[in-house]
């Protein structure tokens, strides 16, 4: 899945768990991804569920 811009943190969740959600922004510099306001939370669906706990 290609995102609008880079990529720093995904997690799967939604009622089935194949929500794929990834917060993306312009740079991974703070301040300047805090001034140009360039921080979004992109979504797509993962072909199978995550799971729910850990063996």
């Amino acid at each position: 899945m290609a995102t609008s811009q880079n990529c720093y943190a995904c997690m799967l969740g939604g009622a089935d768990g194949r929500d794929l959600f990834m917060v993306t922004a312009g740079s991974s510099d703070h301040s300047e991804a805090s001034a140009a306001r360039s921080g979004r939370i992109e979504m797509t669906r993962a072909p199978s569920p995550g799971r729910a706990g850990h063996d």
